[in-house]
């Protein structure tokens, strides 16, 4: 409705009325505006889809939009990169400082996360606990490398307090990345950024560390740390 400035959605239903021999006389009309009715529906769908806490998509948000990207990614052979993140030594936190402020400290994360991405079709999701993906079409692995570090300098950069970390006395972050392979299913490409996240923290956290057939970390500048 461009004079209204915005979409409205009505049900329009017709029914006739005929006399004692069959024959149409009249056709009632009604209109209905079920606007209010379908905006709560779209509400509902989005609300369903995202984490109630970080108001990032949610596992099930990321998960189909990963099949997604993948399908068009096979389909046309474009790459796509994934970044698997999490808080290092979350539990000492959440531990530390209570629940409460464990939950700020992820929506603090997420915010930033968020703030990082550039590009309408990269997607940050919230996929459990302190654990966060972001996903890149059309990014081959350097691109994917870039994007992780800003992202571990800049939730480095927010010197959030963490008294009970044994990395820095701030809030860090632990990364796995991979960039897509035709030759492998999407499951394997899944838990092969898990693994690469494994790396990271068992090479010291607070660092972005690639899948590839042989370990080769993102050295990072400790000054930013």
């Amino acid at each position: 409705m461009p004079r209204l400035g915005k979409r409205l959605y009505f049900a329009f239903d017709a029914g006739p009325i005929y006399d004692d021999k069959g024959q149409l006389i009249a056709v009632i009309e009604t209109l209905r505006d079920l606007t209010s009715h379908k905006e709560m529906e779209t509400e509902l769908e989005q609300l369903a889809g995202r984490d109630a806490l970080t108001a990032l998509p949610n596992r099930r948000t990321f998960d189909n939009r990963l099949a997604e990207e993948w399908r068009r990614g096979e389909r046309h052979g474009a790459p796509l990169s994934l970044i698997i993140i999490d808080v290092d030594f979350f539990k000492q936190y959440n531990d530390g400082y209570g629940h409460q402020a464990g939950e700020e400290c992820l929506k603090r994360v997420a915010l930033t996360i968020q703030k990082e991405l550039s590009r309408a079709e990269d997607l940050a999701a919230r996929i459990g606990g302190e654990e966060f993906a972001v996903l890149l079409p059309h990014t081959p692995l350097e691109g994917a490398m870039t994007v992780a570090e800003r992202i571990r300098r800049a939730v480095a950069g927010a010197r959030l307090p963490h008294d009970k970390s044994t990395v820095a006395a701030h809030v860090t972050v632990s990364m796995g990345i991979v960039s897509s392979n035709a030759d492998i299913p999407l499951a394997d490409f899944v838990a092969r950024a898990d693994q690469a996240l494994y790396r990271a923290k068992k090479e010291g956290r607070n660092r972005a560390e690639l899948y590839v057939s042989s370990p080769n970390l993102i050295e990072i500048d400790r000054k930013s740390a």
